[in-house]
């Protein structure tokens, strides 16, 4: 039994670079989010050597990578680095925003305080997060144990993509507008084409 056998699988969205799905498997608690990311530049190892680094990070404060593997298409010579993370659980920053408007600082600083921990934890061991914004961070409900109120899904994402498709560019406009924050919201240099950093994440 294969793999496809036992997941169901649903698109959520298709780009340039890739595939977004929604898995349901057996045995898991809950679904898992599959980015297909399409390697162009037979950058295989180096995306899944950066996978497997995000793949041993623990931090409360970021949904995990769960899984990593490659995957040929049948109808044509393109192959894929499959990159699987736990499917977000809660609302986005965004949505609260919406709903309920601004919040005061004290707020903001108790959410941001224990991810601000775990964003300086993945910079000491030189992985850039990227992709900080009301759209990736995660408000999650309460009475799960262990688990801080704000979270952050796609942590490194952006990197691997660029590692298996080349470049990102300028960012209004561009085929990777779909994984990249609100401008209002990006780093001007990130805006301005530039390459994710550990200074853009600050």
């Amino acid at each position: 039994m294969n793999r496809q056998d036992r997941a169901t699988d649903w698109l959520l969205g298709v780009a340039e670079w890739g595939q977004i799905s929604v898995l349901e498997q057996p045995g898991r608690s809950g679904a898992v989010i599959e980015h297909s990311l399409v390697v162009s530049g037979g950058e295989f190892e180096a995306v899944e050597a950066l996978a497997r680094r995000w793949q041993t990070v623990e931090r409360a404060s970021l949904f995990p990578l769960c899984g990593v593997h490659r995957r040929n298409q049948h109808t044509s010579a393109v192959e894929s680095v499959c990159i699987e993370r736990t499917a977000p659980v809660g609302s986005t920053l965004a949505e609260i925003l919406h709903g309920h408007g601004p919040v005061d600082e004290a707020v903001v600083a108790g959410l941001f305080l224990e991810f601000v921990g775990a964003l300086t934890a993945c910079h000491d061991e030189g992985l850039v997060v990227g992709s900080i914004d009301q759209d990736h961070l995660y408000l999650c409900p309460p009475g799960l144990d262990g688990v801080p109120a704000l979270r952050l899904s796609d942590a490194g994402l952006v990197e691997m993509v660029v590692l298996a498709s080349g470049p990102i560019g300028d960012a209004l406009g561009s085929r990777f507008q779909q994984l990249l924050p609100a401008l209002a919201v990006v780093a001007p240099e990130v805006a301005d084409g530039g390459s994710q950093t550990r200074a853009s994440d600050i």
